[in-house]
């Protein structure tokens, strides 16, 4: 899809544009698809490889991606609903980043993908809308772990604390943020990246999770605050309290989970 395109579609039968970081696969893909089944709505599914249906664009460089969102034709719309389904997640076992040349704590690689990519769209689309006062949904996904910031993922969490507090701080009419907090997930081809060992009874899939979204971003219209975040999980019986905290505990269950299990290194870099 190109700009030129977008400028075409967007006319007066268009009520809603849907834009999707990370449409490739997984949570971004679904939504994407969703959201293309249904009437006045123009879907723009972005991701870095050239599929059919996609605009290729490279979040990390800012200079496309402000010229993406200046070509932008919003003036007909009624609602925007932009949904960063981006966001790489690395096991750490030694609890420190992989790649750290800036020494923040967290690994570069997860936080150009969860941090730098969602602002370079995010900050540009805020700033459009509040020129024009389009009502706009800013949805960022999270982990029901996040506020545990376990040490084994702690690149992760501490870059989805930096979106949360971005999207707290946004104080526009029109502007509204959300953070859906996910347990563990498979996604649209059931599959379990890092964790190939794991057990999936009580796991979600995309499938599942896309209706709880479109029922999230409807009920915060009516919410009398500009953030809001939701929880989804499945009801596990066997879940304990301390699982997020009982560290060793946790780190032979995930261990195990990535087939590593009596061994005493475990690689860096695992995505899960």
């Amino acid at each position: 899809m190109t700009t030129k395109n977008i400028e075409q579609k967007v006319g007066r039968e268009i009520k809603k544009m849907v834009i999707v970081s990370g449409a490739t696969r997984g949570i971004g893909k679904t939504f994407a698809n969703y959201y293309s089944s249904q009437k006045n709505t123009e879907v723009i599914g972005i991701g870095r490889s050239n599929k059919p249906n996609l605009m290729q664009l490279d979040l990390l460089d800012e200079t496309k991606v402000n010229y993406f969102v200046n070509k932008l034709n919003l003036k007909q719309l009624k609602e925007i609903i932009y949904m960063h389904a981006v966001g790489i997640d690395k096991f750490e076992p030694n609890a420190k980043p992989q790649f750290d040349l800036d020494g923040d704590g967290i690994d570069d690689e997860v936080y150009e993908s969860n941090v730098t990519a969602f602002f370079n769209l995010a900050e540009p689309l805020v700033e459009k809308v509040k020129q024009i006062k389009i009502p706009i949904t800013i949805c960022n996904i999270g982990s029901i772990s996040d506020i545990y910031e376990v040490p084994f993922w702690q690149s992760f969490s501490k870059s989805k604390n930096i979106v949360r507090k971005y999207l707290k701080s946004i104080r526009l009419k029109n502007v509204k943020g959300i953070t859906f907090n996910i347990g563990s997930t498979l996604d649209e081809e059931n599959r379990k990246y890092g964790r190939i060992n794991a057990d999936t009874t009580y796991w979600q899939t995309v499938q599942e999770l896309i209706p709880k979204f479109m029922g999230s971003i409807e009920r915060m219209k009516s919410i009398n605050s500009n953030y809001a975040e939701f929880d989804f999980y499945k009801h596990n019986p066997t879940f304990k309290q301390d699982y997020f905290t009982n560290l060793p505990k946790l780190f032979a269950l995930w261990k195990k989970d990535m087939n590593f299990a009596g061994k005493d290194i475990i690689p860096l870099g695992i995505k899960i």
